[in-house]
């Protein structure tokens, strides 16, 4: 864990404020610690699981989610956190929730495990 990884899982629901119960419930589960990783992948499960009602929203995370990722490409951490606790918590292909990867900007195409 990191000040970034907070800071970007705060920011990210802060923007978000329908992610701001799955970050509570997180830090009720944790008594009171953020980490970041189990909260992005908590947030992929929100997101694959609201695709279909709310896939306009959706959409803007993930769009929020690229724009952050061009912004701070350089920054590993940030990367990683995407890549491995978000695009590989994305349901597999043929799964319910996995059109999410129909849907991914080729910043996010990249950390994608299905890419062809």
């Amino acid at each position: 864990m990191s000040a970034k990884t907070v800071a970007f899982i705060g920011a990210l629901c802060f923007n978000y404020q329908e992610l701001v119960p799955t970050l509570q419930d997180h830090l009720d589960e944790m008594e009171g610690e953020i980490l970041p990783h189990l909260v992005m992948a908590d947030i992929i499960r929100w997101m694959s699981s609201n695709c279909n009602d709310n896939a306009p929203l959706v959409k803007n995370i993930i769009n929020w989610i690229s724009d952050a990722i061009q912004k701070h490409g350089q920054d590993q951490e940030i990367i990683d956190l995407v890549s491995v606790s978000g695009m590989e918590m994305i349901p597999d292909p043929g799964k319910p929730g996995s059109i999410l990867r129909d849907w991914l900007p080729s910043t996010l195409k990249e950390l994608d495990p299905w890419k062809t």
